[in-house]
């Protein structure tokens, strides 16, 4: 074989295994490069995950201390319900014992007008009550969820 082909054969295998050993090196550094692109991209949605779960934590807690404070404003409700029914009780106790007192042979229409109005009072005092109760926890509720809204 001649000295020029056994020098072009050699050029021509020293060509191609640069060309092959140029290819892989690219090609361990294109995926060197892919993989620290996944790495980043993952470390970055651990980190977003985390912020999301902070901030999750964080609104559950406001909703918890929302509930247990609506909570205590409602023991705090039914405490006053109870004391008006309370009140009430012995308002009508001193209504009747006023009208006991009233000389009643006497005053037939005295009477009348102190049954009459303790009526009305009843009838006001049962409603409006009931109504108080009702617009508290309301308002309660309310107060609650305006407590409770991520801020």
């Amino acid at each position: 074989m001649n000295p020029l082909a056994r020098y072009a054969i050699a050029c021509l295998i020293a060509a191609a295994l640069a060309g092959i050993g140029t290819w892989r090196v690219q090609e361990w550094r294109w995926k060197a490069n892919t993989q620290a692109k996944e790495i980043a991209q993952l470390k970055e949605q651990g980190e977003f995950n985390a912020e999301n779960r902070r901030i999750e934590q964080r609104r559950q807690s406001m909703v918890m201390e929302a509930n247990n404070a609506r909570t205590k404003r409602e023991e705090n409700l039914r405490r006053d319900a109870a004391g008006v029914r309370t009140e009430l009780a012995g308002l009508r106790d001193d209504l009747a014992q006023s009208a006991a007192n009233l000389p009643g042979a006497t005053c037939d229409a005295v009477r009348k007008r102190v049954t009459a109005a303790e009526n009305v009072f009843e009838q006001c005092a049962g409603r409006y009550s009931g109504l108080a109760e009702t617009a508290g926890r309301h308002a309660s509720d309310s107060l609650m969820y305006q407590e409770a809204w991520p801020k």
